[in-house]
C-alpha cells in the first residue's frame, strides 16, 4: 500500500460506536497513482448478515468524499463541515468510496464546494456521462476497479492546485490564528473568505478549527504525547478551551477516547508455530494456533499502586510511557527511545468484565499477572476455543473503551484477555 504523506484526517466510526465494531468491517487504502487528489479509498462490508444499523460517526475533516452506497444503488459526493453523530447504516449493504482531499472536488469537477459539502449531490448531477446501470450491475470487487479507474479519468494528468495542497501545508504547523492564515497565503480577508467558500465551503476559521482538531486526535492516538501536553504544541487559550473544542468535533474528551483505545505499545509475537509447541499440543498446530498479533505482559496491581509504580521507576530504572503512579493505567519501557515492554493496571478495575469474580483478599489465586493476546476476530477466536473445550471467565464484550475483551484461565490458573483493541 502506498504510504500518504502530509494531511491525513482520521475517521475512527469502529471506535466511536460499540455497534459499529461489532458488526462492520472499516478499511482504508492508498493508492499511489491518486494520492494527489485523494487521502484514501474507504470500505465498510459486514462482519455478518444479520440485519442491523449501526452509526456510523463521521467526524468532521473537511474533505469530500464521493461515496457508493452499492447495495442501495445510489452513488454521489457528500462532506460534512461539522461532525455527524447520527448517521445510520443499512448492515449488511456495502458502501465503499474516495475521500478526496479539501479542495479536490472543486478543482476535479469545475463546481463550488457547497454543492456537494452538507449535501448529497448525485453523480449524475456532475457527470451526465457516467454509466449508472453498468457500474451497479458488476460485482462489489469488479465495481471497486471500475471505481478506480473512473477516478484515474477524473484526475486525468492535472496537478493540484494551491488549495489541495493547502490542508497539507498547514497540517505541519497548523497557524495560530486567521491574520496568521493571511499573510501566508498573501491575501486579504475578503479574498482569503471567497475563496475559501469556493474551494472548501469553510470559512477560514472552520478551516484553523478543523486542521488543529485533526492534529491533536493524530498526536493522542499515536500517543506521541500525553494530553496535558498537547497544550504546549496547539494555539488553545487553555485545558477548558481544548477539552470543549475536542468535545465539539469528537463528542468525548481526550481523556475518554483514551479509555477507549485502551491503548499502549506491545512487542509482536515472531513465531505462532513455536508458541503452539511451547504449549505442548497434543491436537495439530493448525487446530491450535490462534491468529496472533501482539501479546502483553501486564501486572494487575491488588495492594498500593503508587509503591508499585516507585518500584519500577524508582529501583528497577524503567521509564513510564504512557500514565503515572496514580494509575489506573502505566506501561513501561527500558529506556525513553524503545517500545513499550509491559504494562501496569489497577486489578480492581477488572471486574468491568461481566463474569470475573474479583479474588479473595490473600488467597492463592490473586491475579497479579495478564497475559494480553490482541487478535482480528475475539468471537472467532472464542468460538474456535470452546469447540477446544475451554472455559470462558467472561465471554466476549464490548467495553467502554471500544473493544471487544474476553477472559479465559491456563491450566495453572492465570488470566488471559483476548481482544481486539491494543491491550
Amino acid at each position: 500500500m502506498a504510504k500518504h504523506t502530509g494531511y491525513y484526517p482520521l475517521q475512527i466510526p469502529y471506535i466511536l460506536d460499540q455497534d459499529f465494531a461489532r458488526c462492520v468491517k472499516y478499511t482504508e487504502k492508498v493508492v499511489e497513482s491518486l494520492k494527489d487528489f485523494l487521502i484514501c479509498l474507504w470500505t465498510m462490508e459486514p462482519l455478518n448478515f444479520d440485519d442491523q444499523y449501526p452509526n456510523n460517526v463521521i467526524m468532521t475533516d473537511g474533505c469530500i468524499d464521493l461515496v457508493v452506497l452499492f447495495d442501495e444503488q445510489q452513488i454521489g459526493y457528500s462532506g460534512m463541515s461539522t461532525t455527524k453523530f447520527n448517521d445510520i447504516i443499512d448492515i449488511p449493504h456495502r458502501y465503499f468510496g474516495a475521500r478526496l482531499k479539501p479542495g479536490a472536488f472543486a478543482q476535479l469537477t469545475g463546481l463550488p464546494a457547497n454543492r456537494a459539502m452538507d449535501n448529497w449531490l448525485p453523480i449524475s448531477e456532475v457527470d451526465s456521462n457516467f454509466d449508472h446501470d453498468h457500474f451497479f450491475n458488476l460485482s462489489f470487487e469488479d465495481a471497486k476497479e471500475y471505481f478506480i479507474n473512473y477516478l484515474l479519468k477524473l484526475v486525468g494528468s492535472k496537478t493540484p492546485n494551491q488549495f489541495v495542497n493547502l490542508f497539507d501545508q498547514l497540517s505541519v504547523a497548523p497557524p495560530t490564528n486567521t491574520a496568521q492564515l493571511y499573510d501566508l497565503l498573501q491575501l486579504s480577508p475578503r479574498q482569503a473568505q471567497r475563496l475559501f467558500a469556493k474551494h472548501f465551503a469553510l470559512t477560514p476559521q472552520k478551516v484553523i478549527a478543523v486542521i488543529r482538531f485533526q492534529y491533536c486526535l493524530q498526536m493522542l492516538t499515536a500517543k506521541t504525547v500525553e494530553p496535558k501536553k498537547v497544550l504546549d504544541l496547539t494555539t488553545y487559550y487553555d485545558q477548558a478551551h481544548f477539552i470543549k473544542d475536542f468535545k465539539r468535533h469528537i463528542g468525548l474528551t481526550p481523556f475518554e477516547l483514551l479509555a477507549k483505545y485502551e491503548n499502549c505499545r506491545i512487542f509482536t509475537i515472531p513465531d505462532a508455530d513455536a508458541m503452539v509447541e511451547c504449549f505442548g499440543n497434543t491436537k495439530t498446530k493448525e487446530t491450535l494456533k490462534m491468529n496472533f498479533k501482539k501479546l502483553t505482559p501486564r501486572i494487575l496491581v491488588r495492594k498500593d499502586y503508587g509503591a508499585c509504580f516507585d518500584f519500577y521507576v524508582e529501583k528497577m530504572g524503567m521509564v513510564a510511557t504512557w500514565g503515572d503512579r496514580n494509575g489506573p493505567y502505566t506501561s513501561f519501557a527500558f529506556a525513553v527511545d524503545q517500545s513499550t515492554c509491559f504494562s501496569m493496571f489497577a486489578g480492581v478495575n477488572v471486574s468491568n468484565h461481566k463474569g470475573y469474580v474479583q479474588p479473595v483478599e490473600n488467597s492463592i489465586s490473586a491475579d497479579t499477572v495478564e497475559l494480553c493476546f490482541l487478535v482480528d476476530d475475539v468471537y472467532a477466536e472464542c468460538e474456535r476455543l470452546k469447540t477446544l473445550g475451554v472455559e470462558f471467565v467472561s465471554e466476549p464484550a464490548m467495553m467502554n473503551w471500544g473493544a471487544v475483551h474476553a477472559l479465559i484461565r491456563d491450566p495453572e490458573g492465570n488470566l488471559i484477555d483476548l481482544s481486539n483493541g491494543d491491550a
